[in-house]
């Protein structure tokens, strides 16, 4: 008769993913493979039965909560647009993303010419002085150069005939098309929606560590919390936390689950 395989003790030698599926269509929303202190939170209530003096008689366990928070070690677009509750856009040639530019030009032949064409009616330009500060001063854009206005043809600005001058330099901010581009928006009344939840961890037998074993922890039910800070230094990580919810379209009451393959047997 086979022995049936039933490990227990296991060693987390460390997560290796972790990947939010769309509930309606089964579509993957982000996958992490880089997550840095991943730490899984089991909490409830508490309920007490008394006596008339304040003793308590009985305990018991109600509503069971289970959290799964960690740190992404790079910045993930796909994460923070599931953060914020937006769906990441991609640009094409056809559907171009209006993206900000900022150049510092130095004038010469009483012109400047910018790298990319800019969208009408989104351009800034401000004075520098010469340490390439902002002085403060605004230059106006109109639609022909005169002594007060500069003005625009494609990627070229005509500079003002007057407060001006050859080798002066000036901040150039506009917008652009871009094709090549992908853009996430935060909006105030839309948030993120709840999905299915994968994370892939490598356990490993505590008296055979070559022996391993690729488990996964599942959430069918979960949703990340769109309350985080996130530093935008060189070092910083991209924290996030998740809920487990119950799902009452199922026909239990599961938070989650947990599942551990031999490792001989196909996944």
């Amino acid at each position: 008769m086979a022995t049936a395989f039933n490990v227990d003790d296991l060693i987390i030698d460390h997560v290796l993913s972790g990947t939010m599926f769309d509930k309606a269509t089964g579509a993957p929303k982000f996958c992490l493979t880089m997550i840095e202190e991943p730490t899984l939170e089991l909490g409830g209530e508490k309920v007490y039965a008394d006596d008339p003096l304040g003793q308590h008689i009985a305990a018991f366990n109600r509503s069971k909560t289970a959290t799964f928070s960690g740190s992404n070690s790079l910045f993930s677009l796909g994460l923070m647009a599931d953060q914020v509750g937006a769906a990441k856009q991609v640009g094409t040639s056809s559907a171009k993303i209006q993206a900000p530019r900022r150049e510092q030009l130095q004038v010469s032949g009483g012109k400047v010419t910018l790298k990319d064409t800019p969208v009408v009616g989104t351009i800034s330009i401000g004075k520098m002085n010469s340490s390439k500060s902002l002085t403060g001063e605004y230059i106006k854009v109109g639609t022909s150069s005169n002594s007060g206005e500069a003005s625009v043809s494609a990627k070229v600005i005509t500079m003002p005939t007057s407060g001006v001058s050859d080798g002066d330099f000036v901040a150039v901010y506009y917008k652009t098309d871009i094709a090549n581009a992908v853009k996430i928006t935060n909006a105030a009344d839309t948030y993120t929606s709840a999905g299915e939840f994968w994370l892939e961890v490598l356990f490993c037998d505590k008296c055979n560590q070559a022996l391993q074993y690729y488990g996964f922890i599942v959430f069918s039910n979960a949703i990340l919390d769109n309350n985080a800070s996130i530093g935008l230094q060189t070092d910083s990580k991209h924290p996030f936390s998740l809920e487990a919810m119950v799902d009452y379209c199922s026909t239990n009451q599961e938070l989650f689950y947990i599942v551990v393959p031999d490792s001989g047997d196909a996944a």
